[in-house]
């Protein structure tokens, strides 16, 4: 697995900003260069974008090989973006804007917000080829913030349970981990970008930090 650490225009909490899927990397069109190649070590094809006209992309997205969960607001044009890469487009009819806060997904399965109604969790599930788990981490409704996966391992808050982190292994189907990113923030999502080729970190991660990502990462 290749690892690098970069900052998007300064602020460190990159994962609300880009992310990754085995095929694509999707970033802001205000990226800069450095960051753009940091990203590039995860091998995926290099995808500009925006959600909501915003540079938020992580946040706003949920992604994996199949598909892309999109919030309402986003824009039509923004939405056949993805659809002429192939994946599958599910726009969410719910008031939850964030979607990457409230649902982490790779190719084998996902955890998402026990509030979201079975219809749109059916509709999800269609969409990335993959079952839905409805719960709670550590107290926390919005799991995608609290959670980060790829198809060989997943980074969980630190104060997540033992029985959460079973059912997080069950329901994507690959071992993990524990832990925090840059300097103690206990939500991955925002310092992690990530697929199983490669990670790339928010810059303020320490060398312990990265070292625990590692390890959860590959499983």
């Amino acid at each position: 697995m290749h690892y690098g650490k970069t900052a998007f225009l300064g602020n460190t909490h990159i994962g609300l900003f880009s992310l990754a899927t085995e095929n694509f990397v999707f970033y802001p069109p205000t990226s800069s260069e450095k960051f753009i190649k940091q990203l590039e070590i995860l091998g995926g094809e290099m995808v500009r974008a925006s959600i909501c006209d915003s540079e938020l992309l992580g946040l706003y997205v949920c992604a994996n090989s199949n598909g892309v969960i999109l919030p309402k607001d986003s824009d039509e044009w923004e939405r056949k973006a993805f659809e002429k890469l192939g994946l599958c487009v599910h726009v969410l009819r719910d008031r939850r804007n964030a979607v990457g806060n409230n649902m982490c997904a790779n190719d084998y399965g996902m955890i998402i917000n026990r509030n979201l109604s079975e219809a749109e969790v059916r509709k999800i599930e269609e969409c990335l080829k993959v079952k839905a788990v409805r719960c709670t981490l550590a107290g926390y409704e919005a799991v995608g913030s609290v959670c980060v996966a790829t198809n060989k391992g997943f980074l969980a808050c630190p104060d997540i349970s033992e029985k959460e982190f079973e059912l997080v292994e069950a329901a994507l189907c690959v071992k993990g981990g524990s832990g925090t990113v840059n300097m103690g923030v206990g939500f991955p999502r925002l310092g992690v970008i990530a697929n199983s080729r490669g990670c790339v970190l928010g810059e303020k991660t320490s060398g312990y930090e990265t070292s625990g990502v590692q390890q959860s990462l590959e499983g």
